[in-house]
């Protein structure tokens, strides 16, 4: 496996004059950093100081613009097209998810970029804003559910899992195939795009006291478009609806009922000074 090849971003937000920027990259252009086969660092300076930190700017660092407009030229006051940025030739552009707040429109400014002759070789956006939020599922019941208990009894619990966070339900005792919990569980998100989908697991089991507990079968739900919509609107639903419970072999054993809620956390704006990204995706 090749060596992992990091990459650190400077974001200089509203800030500066054009004496800072010459200041700023005296500094950055004295710095000892490993080689470009070990590290990749990008400056993004506001628009009006992109020509001025391309030109002083070292040779091994890239200049990424901080914004650009998902249309094409018109009446869009402070907004800057691919077109325009195409004169300038930056390596990459810096879609601000906290400014910017929809991805969908994040992607389609990166997109529309790239087609306007390469503007946009790498697409940054902010984890903080790429996916957090609160994800609710409501466990409400099941049907038809499989058993291989030797009495034919079966006891149904749920595991619950959205990667490395796990719930568990309650027991549903004395109602066999078709038991019914009516619980709630949440778990936190918060993820960037380069963790790709969004897959809730819910894994039915059957309680045992006198052995270990057996595996009934699992429904699997893909939440990626829930929760992509959920960060554009604020808040997303899906009423309580039917899921398939299959076995190892992907066999039907049963149905399972459950009904989905993702709340977006709104990420306040940050004032404060110039600062970097801790962590970048890039296309």
């Amino acid at each position: 496996m090749a060596p992992r090849k990091f990459f650190v971003g400077g974001n200089w937000k509203c800030n500066g004059t054009g004496d800072d920027v010459k200041k700023i990259v005296t500094v950055l252009n004295e710095a000892e950093v490993p080689s470009e086969d070990a590290v990749e660092v990008v400056v993004s300076p506001p628009f009006v100081f992109l020509q001025q930190a391309t030109g002083l700017l070292r040779p091994d660092f890239a200049v990424a613009a901080q914004n650009c407009w998902v249309r094409k030229g018109g009446a869009f006051t402070g907004e800057i097209s691919a077109e325009m940025l195409v004169n300038l030739q930056p390596e990459f552009v810096d879609i601000i998810n906290k400014t910017r707040r929809k991805q969908g429109e994040a992607r389609a400014a990166c997109h529309k970029a790239k087609d306007r002759g390469g503007a946009c070789s790498g697409l940054l956006l902010d984890p903080e804003a790429m996916g957090r939020g609160v994800l609710e599922v409501h466990l409400v019941d099941a049907k038809g559910l499989f058993g291989s208990d030797f009495l034919g009894k079966i006891d149904p619990y749920v595991i619950v899992q959205y990667r490395s966070q796990e719930r568990k339900s309650s027991t549903s005792r004395d109602e066999g195939r078709n038991p019914s919990w009516n619980e709630v569980f949440r778990f936190q998100i918060n993820s960037s795009a380069a963790n790709g989908q969004h897959k809730l697991f819910l894994r039915i089991m059957d309680h045992d006291n006198f052995s270990s507990d057996d595996f009934l079968g699992q429904a699997t739900i893909n939440v990626t478009d829930l929760i992509s919509t959920g960060m554009e609107s604020g808040a997303s639903q899906l009423n309580a609806a039917k899921y398939s419970v299959v076995s190892a072999d992907n066999s039907y054993h049963g149905e399972i009922r459950v009904g989905l809620t993702f709340t977006a956390t709104k990420v306040e704006e940050d004032g404060g000074q110039a600062g970097g990204w801790t962590h970048s995706s890039r296309e």
